[in-house]
C-alpha cells in the first residue's frame, strides 16, 4: 500500500491486510472489500499511521464481459489528522476476459463526482479510480490465486491551492468459492 500526499516528498508505504466478498445472483453483484494497512512515511520526522479503507461497489451485467459500477468508499487514518480521510462515490465499468480455461484478467475504471475529506478541500476537476488484475484457477475453479493492482487519484484543491491525493494498492491473495 503507498500513499502520496501533495508531492513526491510525502509519501508512505507498508504492509497491509485485507478481505473481501463478492456475491452474484444473476446480472446483480455486489463486492464489500476491507483493508487495514500500516504506513511509514518516507521522511523519518513524519509520523507513522494506520489506514482503515472500506469499500462497496454494486454492479449490474451489460454483457457478459462487462459491468456498470456504483461504489462508495471511505479510508479513516489513525492517528487523526496525520493525513486526510477520504470519502468518495465512484461509477464506473468493470471489463474481465478468460486468457484460457483456468486464467484471466480484469480491468476497471471510475470516476469519482463526490468525494469529502475530513480537513475540508474539494476534489477539483479531475479524480479516478483505476485497476488491473489477473487470476489463476485451480480445484476446478472453487478456488483463485489473484494479483492486482489498484490506483486512485484525486486532485484536491484547499483555498484554491492544488493538494492531490494518490493511493496505489498491489494485492496479492487467494479467493475461495463457497
Amino acid at each position: 500500500y503507498s500513499m502520496r500526499e501533495e508531492s513526491k516528498v510525502n509519501r508512505s508505504s507498508g504492509g497491509a491486510f485485507g478481505l473481501s466478498a463478492d456475491w452474484r445472483p444473476g446480472r446483480w453483484g455486489v463486492r464489500v472489500e476491507y483493508l487495514k494497512a500500516a504506513l511509514t512515511p518516507d521522511v523519518a520526522t513524519h509520523q507513522a499511521f494506520t489506514v482503515t479503507e472500506f469499500v462497496g461497489r454494486l454492479a449490474y451485467r451489460i454483457r457478459p464481459s462487462l459491468d456498470a459500477e456504483v461504489g462508495i468508499s471511505r479510508r479513516v487514518i489513525k492517528p487523526e489528522f496525520v493525513t486526510r480521510d477520504v470519502g468518495a462515490v465512484s461509477v464506473g465499468i468493470r471489463s474481465k476476459g478468460r486468457l484460457g480455461r483456468d486464467a484471466g484478467v480484469w480491468a476497471r475504471g471510475a470516476v469519482l463526482p463526490l468525494v469529502r475529506f475530513n480537513e475540508g478541500g474539494s476534489s477539483g476537476t479531475f479524480a479516478l479510480e483505476v485497476g488491473l488484475g489477473t487470476w489463476l484457477s485451480f480445484l476446478h475453479d472453487r478456488a483463485r490465486a489473484e494479483l492486482d493492482y489498484a490506483m486512485q487519484r484525486i486532485d484536491r484543491r484547499v483555498q484554491g491551492v492544488p493538494l492531490p491525493l494518490q493511493t496505489g494498492i498491489t494485492r496479492l491473495g487467494v479467493s475461495l468459492r463457497l
